[in-house]
């Protein structure tokens, strides 16, 4: 007979004997001799719990012998057992099964988050292979051909845009005091501003589980990784789906409206700029990875301003936040810093102009002929894409120039500045 002591088995022998099978309800008394005369019988083996053995034992020696009520307890109790047995084993394959389908689950979900991860990667990867590379032509003759200034204010068009993300990320902070405000949008590297929300969102940090959080949270999952463009035109729609899939961050400067100066939103700027750079008959010459530098810096040059105001030293905000997101690209470390310089100094025309740098301080921020062909290509470029007008008045305080004019005073003072 074997039994459990915490789970562990203990064996012990003990030999039961009867005259007969079948046993009746007379007493018979067993001596030694006849329990050994009767070894050679069947027998037979009862499993039951730790508690019914203990039970049983002391039965067989307080009766000396007397096995009905024994046997009838034992089989009762090894019954009972069994069924125990057998619903904790149904129970346990239940569980199992449960557990194996919750395994199921869990390696479903994590089977999706690792897709999804998979996919934000390879949306970069083709980012970098099909934009910034030049791997898909077809992008660049649509950023060379449309015509941005029709957008505005309002920004390329997308399906979930700007304006309703601010608006439901509103809706659900407030009722909240003011302080709790700030410390939800904090999580997620946003602050309000003046009538918008600033920052580029962040979901790598530590997030609380407060309603308001999670559904924050969502709402930037949705603007940022499920968004797409609602161009009518197939090409230019998959064009820059491609764009915004690959570089999510782009969509916090869509549609976000400059101080008054500007007619243009944040990101209809960045592509006019981008647009006229690659017009520029100095961007030819450069080398392709000159060119991923230029596109690159182009489109993150003014991602540190904010809605609705000017935003002094948004050239350095601009490159702090680059420089949180420019790892996800695949490129080279050379180009990153290149970008990051290009970013962070894109304003060293202003500077200049107004006789604030020389020739050779130009020179010593951008240290090879390439980045100082690049920062001369970005700064005509940026200067020519506030309004139409604004830097033909802005050039000269003492005219107003007209465009062939801009050209020429522009291209005499890149010429001071000189070569490597």
């Amino acid at each position: 007979m074997q039994f459990f002591v915490n789970n562990k088995k203990i064996y012990t022998d003990f030999n039961f004997s009867a005259k007969n099978k079948n046993i009746d309800n007379q007493d018979s008394k067993s001596t030694d001799s006849e329990s050994h005369n009767k070894t050679n019988k069947k027998k037979k083996a009862v499993f039951i719990s730790t508690a019914a053995a203990l039970a049983a034992l002391g039965v067989y020696v307080a009766t000396k012998g007397k096995f009905k009520n024994f046997l009838n307890q034992s089989k009762k109790a090894a019954a009972n057992t069994s069924n125990k047995v057998q619903q904790q084993t149904a129970h346990a394959g239940s569980q199992n099964t449960q557990n194996v389908n919750t395994g199921k689950v869990n390696q479903t979900a994590s089977a999706t988050v690792n897709n999804s991860i998979q996919n934000v990667k390879k949306y970069a990867d083709d980012f970098v292979k099909n934009f910034l590379k030049g791997g898909n032509p077809e992008i660049d003759k649509i950023i060379l051909s449309l015509d941005f200034s029709r957008y505005a204010k309002g920004g390329i068009p997308l399906k979930y845009s700007r304006n309703q993300f601010l608006q439901d990320i509103n809706d659900v902070i407030k009722n909240l005091d003011p302080k709790r405000q700030d410390e939800v949008l904090k999580q997620f590297n946003l602050q309000k501003g003046y009538g918008d929300i600033d920052g580029i969102p962040v979901l790598s940090g530590k997030i609380d589980n407060s309603a308001e959080s999670q559904k924050i949270k969502q709402l930037i999952e949705n603007f940022y990784y499920k968004n797409e463009t609602t161009f009518p035109n197939t090409s230019v729609k998959n064009a820059f789906d491609e764009i915004i899939k690959g570089f999510p961050e782009f969509n916090m400067i869509t549609g976000k409206v400059q101080h008054g100066t500007h007619i243009y939103s944040v990101d209809v700027h960045s592509l006019l700029v981008l647009q006229k750079s690659m017009k520029n008959p100095a961007y030819a010459a450069l080398s392709d990875e000159s060119k991923e530098v230029l596109k690159l810096t182009a489109l993150l040059h003014d991602f540190g301003k904010k809605g609705k105001v000017i935003t002094t030293g948004h050239a350095a905000i601009s490159k702090k936040y680059a420089q949180s997101f420019i790892d996800n690209y695949n490129l080279s470390p050379e180009v990153k810093e290149r970008v990051l310089n290009q970013v962070e100094n894109h304003h060293w025309f202003e500077s200049y102009n107004k006789g604030m740098l020389d020739a050779q301080g130009v020179k010593n921020i951008f240290k090879t002929q390439e980045d100082l062909e690049i920062a001369k290509i970005l700064a005509k470029s940026d200067f020519e894409s506030v309004n139409p007008d604004f830097h033909l008045f802005r050039m000269n305080p003492n005219k107003i120039l007209t465009r062939s004019e801009f050209d020429a005073e522009f291209a005499a003072k890149m010429a001071q500045i000189g070569t490597h």
